[in-house]
């Protein structure tokens, strides 16, 4: 069949670099098993295929058909000695999973079109993806040559959640031209950005043509131009200061939560005990603690802005995959764990830096990508750490304007 497609244009870049990988897809997570492959491997003739399943047999229709039984070290049991797969290279890519013949691509359709994209919890797709200095581009395109397996979102995945949801195409491109704008600092951007959010929930019931949407948008960037220019905006971010000890309060906490869960991915828990260490924060007073972070946040910043165009690929990335701001609950949810995915990776940056001084590019993708695989690919943790947020009363402009400027 004939697809047009929107990509990244890294994406065409992107090859599985097997055994060389420093950290293979294979081990740290749930393997969810389709029925058609969980069939194929029970009525195989090798016994190795039937015995490392496990079929999934309740109710909850979020689950998948089976799983993988996964090694107690958390290795897939096809992963063979040389750090490759024992079912691509016995049977071929057609015995595979749609989960492992797939990732880490994402496929999402959006009236007939098919997108593609890269998880970034694949270090050779973070490396593709964040790496170029460039602002990120897309290209559409026409195959005759398309699989259809797979799909994560489909048009009717979000036409009920708003009235808004029609302009979802508009809405997504308004929010990854203002993350690419960067006569701005990227904290200024992520800002607008939340005014804008606020403003689109105010409008949420009213009916909108695409040109009406445009005009709203005309207009916003119009009136928020002039606000950093008369300097509105610096004024407000200058605003937090003295505001230091709230931040470290919630995130020494986040991360000290990190640190204690069990079943976490055993090289991110690492990153996250050498970020606790790094800033002092597994003993003392919160005083301490903040006058540590505001000592290594001094020492960090000038390097962390000149890396910010990773930071900005990174969020362009996540908003194109999921559909922002539709990829949530509501578009204020699916804002606020934009803002708290920038912050934690930006702590995790200031960490890196006070331990070697430097910020290179492999500890870069060392990070990003450990937290995604540990992070993003749980439903339940975007949702854990919003309700913590708003638990600890975080979740308001106001707070988000505190995560931004510290």
């Amino acid at each position: 069949m004939t697809s047009t497609q929107l990509v990244p244009s890294h994406y065409k870049k992107f090859s599985c670099i097997g055994s060389d990988c420093e950290n293979h897809c294979c081990q740290g997570w749930v393997v969810s098993i389709d029925k058609k492959t969980y069939k194929k491997y029970q009525n195989s003739n090798d016994p190795a295929l039937a015995k490392n399943l496990k079929r999934y047999k309740g109710n909850d229709k979020g689950m998948p058909y089976a799983t993988i039984k996964m090694k107690e070290c958390g290795t897939c049991p096809f992963l063979t000695e040389n750090g490759l797969c024992y079912i691509h290279a016995k049977y071929g890519e057609e015995m595979l999973s749609s989960v492992c013949s797939v990732f880490p691509r994402v496929k999402n359709i959006y009236n007939d079109v098919l997108e593609q994209s890269l998880y970034l919890s694949c270090p050779e797709a973070a490396r593709i993806a964040l790496l170029d200095p460039n602002p990120m581009e897309f290209d559409i395109e026409t195959s005759d040559r398309v699989i259809l397996n797979s799909i994560s979102k489909k048009t009717n995945d979000i036409s009920h959640l708003s009235n808004l949801s029609p302009h979802f195409f508009q809405l997504r491109s308004f929010a990854i031209e203002l993350m690419q704008e960067r006569t701005w600092d990227l904290k200024t951007r992520l800002l607008l950005l939340g005014f804008w959010i606020q403003r689109l929930e105010k409008l949420e019931n009213i009916t909108l043509s695409d040109s009406d949407l445009k005009e709203e948008w005309a207009s916003f960037i119009t009136t928020y131009s002039a606000h950093i220019k008369s300097g509105t905006i610096d004024t407000l971010l200058d605003g937090t200061k003295g505001n230091e000890s709230r931040f470290v309060g919630f995130i020494q906490a986040y991360f000290s939560t990190r640190n204690d869960i069990e079943n976490i991915y055993k090289e991110y828990k690492l990153l996250v005990s050498n970020l606790l260490n790094n800033f002092e924060w597994l003993n003392g007073q919160i005083s301490d603690w903040t006058s540590s972070y505001t000592t290594i946040k001094h020492k960090s910043d000038k390097l962390i802005n000149s890396k910010e165009y990773i930071l900005e690929n990174f969020l362009v990335n996540e908003i194109f995959k999921d559909w922002f701001p539709f990829g949530k609950n509501t578009m204020w949810d699916h804002y606020l764990s934009l803002i708290f995915h920038y912050t934690i990776i930006k702590v995790h940056f200031m960490s890196i830096i006070s331990e070697t001084s430097s910020l290179e590019d492999e500890d870069i993708i060392n990070a990003v990508y450990l937290y995604v695989r540990s992070s993003l690919h749980r439903k339940s943790y975007v949702n854990s750490i919003l309700e913590y947020a708003k638990d600890n009363q975080m979740n308001d402009l106001a707070s988000v304007v505190i995560l931004l400027n510290c």
